[in-house]
């Protein structure tokens, strides 16, 4: 928690949360993408896609459906049996955005997702992340340290020695701006 001021998101003052409220928000309503895909190697993809909601007491059947779901749309279908291990790095990033998304989160914490990938399948998720902020109004935010990658964003904040030290706005991505609410369910 902050040692001053508020962190409010969408009305919610989250510092009138105790641990286990917080764990709950932390879980329903952010997803991580990490650089190294943190995919757990002994689950097939589909279980990997479906072990957050594990954590919600959703139905095992309901977890099943949402996975499958997310694998069709990342086009993944046919590797819903295979481990992490027999799929490309590029593949497993798009599973660990689908894990990320499967409790269909407002907010999406993303830690160099392409630092592991050739440069064909770092655009592919760029581009994914991209269209999880624009057409699905997720908000991303984004830790890099590619310059490349600053064309995605609308909003950068610019750190040094854990300060930031500049901030800069671009026009608002496909003419929505930061103020407008919308949501479409994943």
């Amino acid at each position: 928690m902050p040692d001053s001021g508020k962190i409010v998101v969408r009305g919610e003052d989250l510092s009138k949360l105790n641990k286990s409220g917080l764990a709950e928000y932390r879980n329903k309503k952010i997803g991580m993408i990490f650089q190294q895909f943190n995919v757990l190697k002994s689950f097939t993809v589909l279980n990997n896609i479906a072990l957050p909601q594990t954590f919600t007491g959703i139905s095992y059947r309901r977890r099943v459906a949402r996975a499958h779901k997310l694998l069709s749309m990342f086009g993944l279908d046919k590797i819903a049996d295979r481990l992490p291990t027999e799929i490309s790095g590029g593949q497993q990033q798009r599973v660990a955005i689908a894990r990320a998304l499967v409790n269909n989160p407002w907010i999406l914490i993303v830690d160099e997702p392409t630092g592991s990938l050739d440069s064909k399948a770092s655009e592919e998720v760029m581009d994914l992340i991209e269209k999880l902020n624009s057409k699905s109004r997720r908000t991303i935010i984004l830790v890099t340290h590619n310059p490349e990658q600053l064309k995605y964003a609308h909003r950068i904040f610019h750190m040094k020695d854990g300060l930031i030290t500049k901030e800069e706005r671009k026009k608002a991505v496909h003419g929505l701006s930061d103020d407008e609410p919308g949501e479409v369910e994943l």
